[in-house]
């Protein structure tokens, strides 16, 4: 995602999350056609953007989302356990995966989301 990811993690009351993140810097399509685009700009668009949603479920150290809707389809109905921290202030959480296949590589991704007061 670069040096500069944004994005954006939703927990609700309901138990329902949703998270969405990329770099900061995508590049543009040249056209405003949504559901356009060349084959090189779609694929560079996939490539570079997490987006899915379900439920969650805080067991213990780990926060369980249930996939119900997602960019990669392969993760629709899947659970995906992210290990939790969360800062003295309340504000800063941060979320480690299990080792995942990104880019043909095992990583392991360390996000720290802030949380935004509205």
């Amino acid at each position: 995602m670069g040096e500069a990811p944004e994005g954006l993690l939703v927990y609700s009351g309901d138990g329902t999350m949703a998270g969405i993140m990329g770099p900061a810097d995508r590049p543009r399509f040249a056209s405003d056609d949504v559901t356009g685009g060349t084959n090189e700009e779609r694929a560079r668009a996939f490539t570079t953007f997490v987006a899915y949603g379900g439920g969650y479920v805080i067991d213990g150290t780990s926060v369980v989302h249930t996939v119900e809707r997602s960019l990669f389809p392969n993760w629709i109905g899947t659970s995906q356990r992210r290990e939790w921290e969360l800062d003295g202030s309340g504000d800063l959480l941060v979320l480690t995966s299990p080792p995942l296949l990104l880019g043909g590589q095992v990583r392991v991704q360390r996000l720290t989301w802030e949380r935004v007061r509205r």
